[in-house]
């Protein structure tokens, strides 16, 4: 990307993370920016009364924190104080007023004395499209009431407690112990409870790492409580994706189910039902009875697809949890059998035939878990709006699972289509379409440009028709020139915007920009 790249992207992220229309049923606590997702409903939205079109020529940079490794992370904010991981394997606490680090420490050491890193492991550091991996990419979440700060880490997929004023080490747990388990999902806290879930590097190992006989891993989602006072996790409930001990047949590299990970964005809490809402990944190997299920048509209106696969393989999937017992009350899955891992290619290649198993799939993952809107979805409903990486933005009744409508935003592809979040207020379903294919799309509505590159755009909420789509060539709000990539998303509280820059072992910086009103608050 260009600079001229960094800066429209920045643009339209706080187009879409901040909302004139949104307000106090958001899911905040006191405005304050929550997680990944801003809030418990993982809508990224705010309804800061400074941040708005009209007060965007008046910011400035207050802040710029340089950070080896960079940010990719959304700083959670809490109480003047922005909380955030580097790719540098550092966690760091940020009086974002005076420009100030309150505390910093080493997540790196963390991981590694928590358990020596294997061959296996170490070997993963080198394989294409993985970095970082003695770090953490999460969003925190903090409990107020037990001054606990809570984050995940990408190797050895712990989920770790510090102190919010002082960063000292509390306690951690492992969520998943396969040995290329990694937990990119940020999780969230709802009534001392921590909702989180799991991926893998597993699938971009698979004919990258000599020797290696692919796949093992079963991705999960757990609930968990901490005790401070004896520095230990409880597991309430943990929750696989696949099913376990299956005697449905072996694929020739003598795996069975294995994949489905759980990791984009946030979960969604539904206070009112009391449920928590993940969404899932595609599968890395499948027994040599269900191969042939890529045979199955799919409607992305219907998601009447996939009769072929047992009914507890929850591939591509968006699912509604009990809080409490890790019931599940509905899963609606999304397309046939999807089975992909590096070795299968991009685009279509195949690389290494002995470790892609059968026809590979599109790969196309729910990367990022769904939001949850109260009261304002087709008929009144309280629904779910998610993206895919085919490039198709959903509306699900939250109460069901039943979809309410599709709607196609752009092609779709490995990376994505639609990848790590959307932003819904209480009109419009905002997106970034990635098209990482670089494939020809007619931008939409109505219009007979032709792009081969991202888009973004918005939704209608009620019948998800696109009401407008653009290449990154609408009205220039701020032009500001980043220093180094922008690949997160932003936070925002009172007059402050906060994102970061830089990706894995590309260097950045943590970027503070203050809004001043032009007539004071509206």
């Amino acid at each position: 990307m260009s600079y001229i790249a960094f800066y429209v992207l920045l643009i339209l992220h706080i187009a879409v993370s901040v909302t004139d229309a949104f307000t106090s049923s958001s899911g905040k606590a006191n405005d304050e920016w929550t997680g990944w997702g801003g809030s418990l409903y993982n809508n990224r939205a705010s309804s800061s009364e400074y941040v708005s079109s009209s007060t965007m020529k008046n910011v400035t940079v207050h802040c710029q924190i340089p950070h080896v490794g960079g940010v990719s992370a959304t700083p959670t904010i809490s109480n003047g104080v922005a909380f955030y991981p580097t790719w540098g394997g550092t966690f760091v606490a940020l009086d974002y007023d005076k420009c100030q680090v309150k505390w910093e420490i080493n997540v790196t050491a963390i991981i590694v004395n928590f358990k020596q890193p294997t061959p296996f492991q170490l070997a993963l550091t080198t394989v294409p499209f993985i970095a970082g991996l003695f770090a953490s990419r999460t969003s925190p979440q903090i409990d107020k009431q037990t001054n606990v700060l809570y984050f995940a880490t990408q190797l050895n997929a712990l989920v770790v407690a510090v102190d919010v004023d002082t960063g000292a080490l509390l306690g951690f747990t492992q969520i998943n112990p396969h040995p290329g388990a990694v937990a990119t999902l940020s999780p969230t806290l709802y009534e001392n409870i921590l909702y989180a879930g799991v991926a893998s590097a597993e699938e971009l190992a698979a004919g990258s790492v000599p020797g290696y006989k692919c796949c093992s891993f079963v991705g999960n989602a757990v609930a968990l409580k901490f005790d401070r006072h004896t520095g230990r996790f409880k597991t309430v409930w943990n929750l696989s994706m696949l099913p376990t001990g299956s005697s449905t047949g072996k694929y020739s590299n003598g795996s069975d189910w294995s994949g489905v990970g759980v990791w984009g964005s946030q979960p969604a809490i539904d206070p009112v039902r009391r449920r928590v809402f993940f969404a899932t990944g595609n599968v890395y190997t499948a027994p040599e009875a269900f191969l042939n299920c890529t045979d199955d048509r799919f409607s992305p209106t219907t998601a009447q697809n996939t009769s072929c696969l047992p009914p507890r393989v929850w591939q591509n999937a968006v699912l509604a949890v009990d809080l409490l017992t890790g019931k599940v009350a509905w899963v609606k899955r999304f397309g046939p059998l999807d089975v992909w891992v590096l070795a299968c290619g991009i685009g279509g290649v195949v690389t290494d035939l002995v470790s892609c198993p059968g026809t590979p799939g599109p790969d196309y993952d729910f990367g990022m878990a769904p939001t949850f809107v109260p009261g304002e979805g087709k008929n009144s409903k309280d629904v779910l709006t998610i993206g895919q990486k085919s490039g198709y933005l959903y509306s699900l009744a939250a109460d069901t699972g039943e979809i309410q409508w599709a709607t196609a935003t752009s092609p779709g592809g490995v990376v994505g289509g639609l990848s790590w979040g959307i932003a819904t207020d209480d009109r419009r379903v905002y997106f970034t379409g990635i098209n990482s294919g670089t494939k020809p799309w007619t931008l939409q509505p109505g219009n007979n440009t032709v792009v081969n590159n991202s888009v973004w755009g918005a939704a209608s909420l009620t019948d998800g028709k696109l009401l407008w789509e653009t290449p990154g060539s609408g009205k220039v709000l701020l032009e500001y020139p980043l220093k180094g990539t922008f690949r997160g998303g932003v936070a925002v509280q009172d007059r402050y915007v906060l994102f970061g820059t830089g990706y894995k072992g590309l260097d950045g910086f943590l970027y503070v920009l203050k809004v001043s009103p032009v007539f004071g608050p509206r």
